[in-house]
């Protein structure tokens, strides 16, 4: 089983796990898995603890994958241009959508492409 700790500035960063083919077929089979925690014991091996001692394990759909740009979660929202519409038009108008929205800070967004670079210009 593979698991991943993303540190990143934000109050909620999720992390996907891969098991075993067999522990895959049933949700019931993920009570059977273990993982170490970071106390010892006397010997001075990770003391195992279930899964469900430190997660809430819950059926639910998800994507199959996550865009990232760095560590970050990141959507893609890709435009044309409109036929006489200049790109610092196009521009503009996406981050007066932006701010219209009123997203929180937690929520940032950055052009990529020629936008990003018409915009660093």
């Amino acid at each position: 089983m593979q698991a991943s700790t993303i540190y990143a500035d934000v109050a909620n960063t999720g992390s996907s796990l891969k098991s075993q083919p067999q522990f895959q077929r049933e949700p019931a089979a993920l009570s059977q898995l273990f993982i170490a925690s970071s106390m010892t014991s006397s010997n001075g091996t990770p003391i195992l603890v279930p899964l469900s001692a430190v997660a809430k394990l819950t059926r639910s759909l998800g994507p199959t994958s996550i865009s990232h740009i760095g560590q970050l979660p990141a959507v893609t929202i890709s435009f044309n241009l409109p036929p006489g519409v200049s790109l610092g038009t196009a521009v503009a108008q996406v981050q007066k959508t932006e701010a219209d929205m009123h997203l929180p800070e937690t929520v940032t967004g950055s052009f990529q492409g020629a936008a990003a670079v018409f915009f660093h210009h």
